[in-house]
């Protein structure tokens, strides 16, 4: 799996906005998951991915509960997940 470099898109006191451009299909981001202090909600802006097993079109957002364990996978090239998350340091 190829994981790109993460652009920041925005810092805002402890919201980060992160933005994933994946090129081909099967890159994406491994497997992990976030502690009790942060939220993450993943938007898919375009293409496709797959999460945990089921897949999200563009348009499509999944939020993950705290410790939830999550791997994203682009289904389709060319495709673009913002992530917002809470709780991370800048």
């Amino acid at each position: 799996m190829n994981t790109p470099p993460p652009t920041v898109s925005f810092t805002e006191g402890v919201v980060r906005g992160i933005v994933y451009d994946f090129a081909n299909v099967g890159d994406g981001l491994p497997r992990h998951s976030h502690d009790a202090a942060s939220v993450h909600i993943t938007i898919v802006a375009t293409g496709e991915v797959e999460i945990n097993g089921k897949r999200y079109a563009a348009g499509r957002s999944v939020v993950f509960r705290v410790g939830q364990s999550h791997e994203i996978i682009a289904t389709q090239p060319h495709t673009r997940v913002y992530n917002i998350l809470t709780g991370m340091a800048p």
